[in-house]
């Protein structure tokens, strides 16, 4: 059709799935030295259930960004895989909880996210036991080297890395927080 002044265009209908595993195997030839169990779609996924636990206990967002920081730092050294993804992340969440909302023993009594909570709420959200969420903290702290404080120079390298990544862990953080 030809219209004076006028254009336009027609996009033809693409499945989800399709969209999804074209991602995925686009960020697969981009990150071929990941462990191959690790796709795209898992660590959005694992990104969206850190989310969910930051805004049901009302976390700090820099709490949550700074979860975000250790996974990804944990999938970069190839610590994190299909079956340990979920109790890492959880244990992410936990070790930055931990990190960030600096307290006394006095204000850990009245703070509003009690550490018990949180151990409850990642149970529930990761399905992920105590046991093993405690567990495996003190692994998860040995692979990122005992270094919990995260310099903005080393985040941004972590985003230059992960471009695509990080810009949609940084909308999907902002649209959780601000609903």
């Amino acid at each position: 059709m030809n219209l004076h002044g006028m254009m336009s265009s027609i996009l033809s209908f693409v499945k989800a799935s399709d969209v999804k595993q074209e991602l995925n195997n686009q960020f697969r030839e981009k990150h071929p030295w990941l462990h191959p169990s690790m796709s795209l779609s898992k660590i959005r996924r694992i990104k969206r259930l850190m989310t969910t636990v930051g805004r049901e206990l009302d976390i700090e967002l820099s709490t949550i960004a700074l979860a975000y920081v250790y996974f990804e730092k944990l999938v970069i050294k190839n610590v994190v895989d299909k079956e340990n993804r979920k109790v890492a992340a959880a244990g992410c969440v936990l070790l930055a909880f931990k990190m960030n909302e600096l307290m006394t023993p006095q204000q850990m009594k009245t703070h509003r996210v009690p550490l018990a909570r949180l151990l409850e709420e990642l149970e529930n959200v990761f399905g992920v036991t105590k046991k093993d969420l405690l567990h495996a903290e003190f692994g998860l702290f040995v692979c990122l080297g005992f270094n919990l404080a995260v310099h903005p120079g080393r985040a941004c390298s972590l985003g230059v890395v992960w471009s695509s990544l990080t810009l949609d862990c940084v909308a999907l953080l902002l649209s959780a927080y601000a609903s």
